[in-house]
């Protein structure tokens, strides 16, 4: 009886994800709000501190009383002074916020009361406020950058009717009123094709490329104009 060995199949290491800018920014803004509002809930922490340590009043949170609203459209209500210091503590305790919902709803509260006891801790608030604006200006730079759009030059890299690789500059895009996301592509050699936007990817055209493709459009601008004038005539 021949000798039969048991062969078994080595499994393939799953491929890396591909990491784009876009994925890299939403990573890097992701570890910074976790941060900050770490940071937040320290200084938090503090003003609470803070505020009980100079017998700061818990029930109205310093502010001396609430507003009894009639209607649930909180428009018209009643000023109550507070059932547990009377309204005494309005004003007593200078700098307080009463902080409302989560953190993402207090970060100008918060930076106000820092700016007030002018904390030490400013400096650090004001350099995430700063990173997650740049962050917020990169991210829609690249949202931009990423949007399919007339003059952009496009490469297609799925679908079935253009074959896959196809390049070339982005001549028609569907308007919102249309019931198709269809755009058209116009490639090196002068042929259109027409496919969905989500098809395509916007690429980097090259100066070459950049300058013949407005002169061909400049040049087709020119033949329809003269076409118009040549109508209106007739």
């Amino acid at each position: 009886m021949a000798n039969m060995t048991k062969t078994t199949k080595t499994k393939k290491a799953p491929a890396a994800p591909v990491t784009t800018w876009a994925d890299l920014l939403a990573a890097t803004r992701y570890e910074l709000v976790t941060a900050f509002n770490a940071f937040l809930s320290m200084v938090v922490a503090i003003q609470n501190d803070w505020f009980h340590e100079r017998g700061g009043c818990d029930n109205c949170g310093g502010v001396g009383g609430t507003m009894e609203h009639y209607t649930l459209d909180y428009i018209h209500g009643e000023w109550t002074e507070c059932s547990k210091c009377g309204g005494k503590d309005k004003g007593r305790v200078q700098g307080f916020v009463r902080l409302s919902g989560n953190l993402s709803n207090n970060v100008e509260l918060i930076g106000d009361w820092m700016r007030f006891m002018k904390s030490e801790l400013l400096e650090t608030y004001d350099e995430y406020r700063d990173a997650l604006v740049r962050v917020g200006i990169m991210e829609r730079e690249d949202e931009e950058n990423r949007r399919i759009a007339v003059g952009k030059r496009v490469r297609v890299v799925k679908g079935r009717k253009v074959p896959i690789g196809t390049e070339g500059f982005c001549i028609w895009v569907a308007s919102p009123y249309h019931t198709t996301d269809r755009i058209g592509v116009k490639d090196d050699t002068g042929a259109v094709h027409w496919t969905n936007r989500d098809n395509c990817e916007v690429i980097k055209a090259t100066g070459e490329q950049r300058a013949r493709f407005e002169q061909e459009r400049e040049a087709y601008r020119l033949k329809r104009a003269l076409e118009r004038t040549q109508e209106v005539r007739r």
